[in-house]
């Protein structure tokens, strides 16, 4: 797993700036698997996905990704706790994102869903980037089952 990057900039002899950084973590919850359909079997899981801004700059054009959930999170985050929802990720603030994802054949086979998220960000006013990366893997035993004939809404 990669962790963090960092960008720094250094000024004259040894004077620092201000750092940015982001990070994202991704989870699954006791209340992320899911019986839609009410028959007993698993067929939901939904992600949680936090990106906060561990840096000291604000941060902007925050883009999160993640290919097994269909690739860019186009989703408003559930919470914006520092911030006042002008899509720049301030120092501290935390976005907070609820995805679903349907099981399939495939994924009870394998008995697992291994799945990765990236977030990338760009330090407010200037082109410097900033990226986290989170994997994590789901073991699925009895009572997991594919999504078959149901839809995310």
């Amino acid at each position: 797993e990669e962790d963090e990057t960092t960008v720094a900039s250094t000024v004259g002899a040894g004077i620092c700036v201000a750092e940015s950084d982001i990070q994202l973590t991704k989870s699954i919850g006791g209340s992320g698997f899911q019986d839609a359909n009410s028959d007993g079997c698993i067929e939901t899981l939904v992600y949680t996905l936090i990106v906060e801004n561990t840096g000291a700059i604000p941060l902007d054009n925050i883009l999160l990704t993640d290919a097994k959930l269909g690739g860019q999170i186009t989703e408003v985050p559930q919470s914006n706790l520092i911030g006042d929802n002008d899509q720049v990720l301030e120092v501290g603030e935390t976005w907070t994102y609820q995805v679903p994802y349907l099981l399939t054949q495939a994924d009870v086979d394998f008995g697992s869903v291994t799945n990765q998220a990236e977030v990338l960000a760009t330090e407010q006013g200037s082109a410097n980037e900033v990226s986290d990366l989170d994997e994590i893997t789901t073991p699925l035993g009895v009572g997991f089952c594919p999504a078959v004939g149901l839809q995310l809404t």
